[in-house]
């Protein structure tokens, strides 16, 4: 019976929630960020198009 600790395993439970309470945020702030960013790009596709840039010919200028 000494092994037996409830009280560690209820902290390792707790700080293994608080964790996953926190990846969760992160995960949803990353995905936030990453629709955001995917909104941006289309954006450049589009205003490159309408203004006739070659998008692949910005990237050769830059090597």
């Amino acid at each position: 019976m000494a092994g037996l600790k409830p009280r560690k395993r209820r902290r390792k439970a707790n700080e293994e929630a608080a964790e996953i309470s926190q990846l969760r945020r992160e995960n949803e702030r990353l995905t936030r960020q990453l629709t955001q960013a995917e909104l941006i790009i289309e954006a450049q596709k589009k205003l490159s198009e309408i203004l006739g840039i070659s998008l692949e010919s910005t990237k050769d200028e830059g090597n």
